[in-house]
C-alpha cells in the first residue's frame, strides 16, 4: 500500500462536502470543483512561499494524486471519500500509493 495511511479522507470527500455547502447552503456558500482544486493545489502552495511548489513541470517538487476520473467530469454531488476512486498518489515526484486491482 505504500507509506501513506489508509483512513485519510481524500479531497474529494472534501469537495464533494464544500460545493454542496456543507448541508447548509445558507450558512457555508457552496464553493466551485475548481475553486475547490484550485485551494488544494496552487493557492495552498503559495502560503508556503516556495516557488518550486504549486504546479508539475520540470523540476517542481510534485505531490500529486490520479483519480479514476476527471474530477470536472463528476457530478459535484457524487464526489465522495470513495469515488472517484484513487489510484496513485505521489510524493515529491515518488509513488507513495497504488491502489489494488
Amino acid at each position: 500500500m505504500g507509506r501513506l495511511a489508509a483512513a485519510y479522507t481524500p479531497a474529494t470527500a472534501v469537495i464533494g462536502i464544500a460545493v454542496n455547502g456543507a448541508g447548509d447552503p445558507e450558512m457555508h456558500p457552496p464553493l466551485s470543483v475548481q475553486e475547490m482544486i484550485r485551494g488544494f493545489t496552487a493557492d495552498s502552495a503559495a502560503t508556503t512561499g516556495d516557488p518550486k511548489l504549486g504546479s508539475l513541470d520540470i523540476g517542481f517538487k510534485a505531490d500529486f494524486v490520479v483519480y479514476e476520473k476527471d474530477l470536472y467530469s463528476v457530478a459535484p454531488t457524487a464526489l465522495t471519500k470513495d469515488y472517484p476512486k484513487v489510484l496513485a498518489t505521489y510524493v515529491g515526484g515518488s509513488n507513495a500509493y497504488t491502489a489494488a486491482d
